[in-house]
């Protein structure tokens, strides 16, 4: 399905079928995509600032340079999403979302809130997780689990915060970087 830069901004798309449509550039900002089917779709560029894509299935879609500011992904299905260099999660509620084996390398993920998110094998590499918030139901990738816990500050029992700055992730060596605070 060809919809290539539409305007569905404030659409109400709770539970579509969108399984490898073609988003790229569209503006979806507000939007209800609660449920939808977004599985390999093409959502490069797109703007979905503020959108509700709770429960939505977005496997295997690229949203590299993708806009998702202060989106609601709980419990999303991101598993081996494309999520690179320039694609912004700032605010975004990724709670108990899979973003298993997503690629997130040079993403923005400042503020947003991973609270019982599944990271297991998704590749931090140089992605921005400064003010992020976790839990201890958060699965981070091995290589990345322990440095986010010693740049983490304690808000309340089991609840944490992560300090650093834009390239608090490993870098692109694999070293695991640890900013100054």
């Amino acid at each position: 399905m060809d919809l290539f830069g539409v305007d569905l901004c404030h659409a109400h798309l709770s539970g579509a079928t969108l399984t490898r449509a073609d988003l790229s550039e569209a503006d979806l900002t507000r939007s209800n995509l609660a449920g939808a089917d977004l599985s390999a779709a093409n959502l490069l560029r797109a703007d979905l600032s503020e959108a509700d894509i709770t429960g939505a299935n977005l496997a295997g879609a690229n949203l590299t340079q993708a806009f998702l500011i202060n989106a609601n992904l709980t419990q999303a299905n991101l598993t081996g999403a494309l999520m690179g260099k320039r694609t912004v999660l700032f605010g975004a509620r990724l709670i108990d979302a899979r973003l298993t084996g997503a690629r997130l390398t040079g993403a923005n993920l400042s503020g947003a809130d991973l609270s019982g998110a599944d990271l297991a094998d998704a590749d931090l590499t140089k992605a921005n997780l400064a003010d992020a918030c976790w839990n201890t139901a958060t699965t981070w990738p091995e290589p990345d689990a322990g440095w986010i816990t010693e740049r983490s500050d304690r808000l309340r029992t089991g609840h944490y915060r992560i300090r650093g700055g834009p390239r608090s992730a490993r870098d692109g060596a694999g070293s695991a970087r640890h900013p100054a605070a």
